[in-house]
């Protein structure tokens, strides 16, 4: 058993916590930060988008930091509660937080966000959109290409 008479506060939840996740089995444990990485990371990159349609519609300022502030510790709680959990823990709930990534970033903007929203006639014509592409027709002022 761990003795807590001369120690403070904070390293005895630290022990705790750490002898209680020693006692949980692989099987349970590594799915559980699977899951946990997963949300956290769902939790973190959701925030994330929230905050920047905040910046490019310029509203409400407070709730951007805000949010900012609550992502940053959410994912600072759960990465030191992986930790308490080993190192292999932390790197499954790494894989978690990179597989919610990956499903954010694959995720198209939303409307608002778009290029064509925010600045009409802004496209430039080095960037094609795909129903141009399709139709042959091209921006002004851009040449089209020869074969030789």
């Amino acid at each position: 058993m761990i003795d807590m008479t001369d120690m403070p506060q904070v390293l005895v939840l630290r022990e705790l916590l750490a002898h209680w996740l020693s006692e949980i089995p692989a099987s349970v444990l590594y799915p559980a930060c699977l899951i946990g990485g997963l949300l956290l990371g769902h939790g973190y990159f959701h925030a994330l988008k929230r905050t920047a349609e905040l910046i490019v519609r310029q509203t409400n300022p407070m709730l951007g930091v805000l949010l900012t502030l609550g992502r940053l510790t959410l994912m600072t709680l759960g990465l030191l509660l992986a930790v308490q959990a080993g190192a292999t823990a932390l790197l499954v709930t790494l894989i978690g937080i990179l597989i919610a990534k990956a499903g954010h970033m694959r995720k198209p903007p939303p409307v608002s966000l778009r290029p064509d929203s925010l600045r009409q006639g802004s496209l430039r014509p080095d960037k094609l959109r795909s129903d141009e592409l399709k139709s042959g027709t091209l921006p002004p002022g851009k040449p089209r290409e020869t074969q030789s």
